[in-house]
């Protein structure tokens, strides 16, 4: 059957929120219901006032223009930006409006530079001393020194050379077109990719698939998993023995190697490895080494009853349904 629970990465998107969690390890699981999925519908340009209000995705789109779109656009109401005139190529000091720009360097081409009254490219210009914080002095890296005066303060201390450029290029002028982006509600994540059924009040003895992503290391420090590839055990339950410890009074094991990370990890009857489906019953709560050789080799389960049922239908009646207005934008559900 169509399972309301799960998780889902693929052209539509997905959330969910929990129904329910037991602090006991008989009932460490979290049912969640989850709202449609929502997918791309396109985008339009609209007015400022509107793609303010918009709760949905938006975004700015700066469009490079020339002086007169730029002004024709101002005229119409329109909003945009100016960048000041960009002056780059590098001339002699006595070039035909030269505007003095000087460059930093290191201490060291600094140190090395003709003296101060020079008139020419790469004679020294200046230095400059700053007090900054202790977090910026150590994320510095750039061409200047760092040194600490008499008092603790943290200094950078940066250095330039003569320099001078061209009278430079045109301004840059930009326009602002405001887009929004619609979505359409992509109905049911069961109804698109399906799901796993559910069971409950099996017989124990019965033999089932767990999956799950272990990722923690072996009491005997042995780290077989990355937590990043998916890991399987196949076998018959059996009844586990109670844990005062964890309140686990009515779980099932399994014979299994998964370690830490897995926990949660779906137990599967009645698995097809063609199909890919089964119904879901049990969830990975605690592991074990039964036989103290540092090494885990069981995983355990609450038993999937009638109560875990009904907790269940709860949350499946509770589907959340669509979260897409019908102008196209989305709207929060709690």
């Amino acid at each position: 059957g169509k399972s309301p629970w799960g998780i889902y990465v693929g052209k539509a998107a997905y959330v969910h929120y929990d129904f329910g969690v037991y602090e006991d390890y008989d009932s460490d699981y979290a049912f969640v219901t989850v709202y449609n999925g929502i997918t791309y519908a396109g985008n339009e340009e609209v007015s400022k006032a509107k793609w303010n209000s918009w709760g949905g995705e938006k975004f700015l789109d700066k469009e490079r223009v020339d002086e007169k779109t730029y002004l024709a656009w101002l005229g119409k109401g329109g909003e945009g930006e100016v960048k000041p005139a960009v002056k780059t190529e590098t001339v002699g000091p006595d070039y035909p409006g030269a505007v003095f720009a000087p460059a930093e360097v290191n201490k060291a081409t600094y140190d090395a530079a003709p003296g101060l009254d020079v008139k020419q490219p790469g004679a020294k210009a200046f230095t400059k001393t700053e007090q900054v914080t202790e977090s910026q002095w150590t994320a510095y890296n750039g061409l200047g020194t760092k040194t600490k005066d008499a008092s603790g303060n943290f200094l950078i201390t940066t250095y330039y050379v003569k320099a001078w450029v061209k009278p430079g290029a045109d301004a840059e002028y930009y326009i602002f077109h405001y887009v929004i982006i619609y979505v359409k509600d992509a109905g049911r994540l069961g109804d698109n990719v399906g799901g796993q059924g559910f069971t409950w009040n099996q017989k124990v003895g019965q033999p089932v698939y767990v999956f799950g992503y272990p990722a923690g290391a072996h009491p005997d420090g042995d780290k077989p998993f990355t937590g990043v590839t998916p890991k399987w055990c196949y076998g018959k339950t059996f009844a586990a023995a109670a844990s005062a410890k964890f309140k686990a009074e009515a779980q099932v094991g399994l014979k299994c190697s998964m370690t830490a990370g897995s926990s949660g990890a779906p137990w599967i009857l009645k698995y097809s490895s063609t199909k890919r489906l089964g119904y879901i019953n049990g969830v990975t709560s605690l592991i074990g080494d039964a036989d103290a050789n540092g090494r885990i080799d069981f995983s355990t389960s609450p038993y999937f009853d009638g109560e875990t049922y009904a907790i269940y239908k709860a949350a499946a009646n509770l589907w959340s349904g669509s979260i897409v207005t019908k102008d196209g934008d989305t709207t929060t559900k709690a």
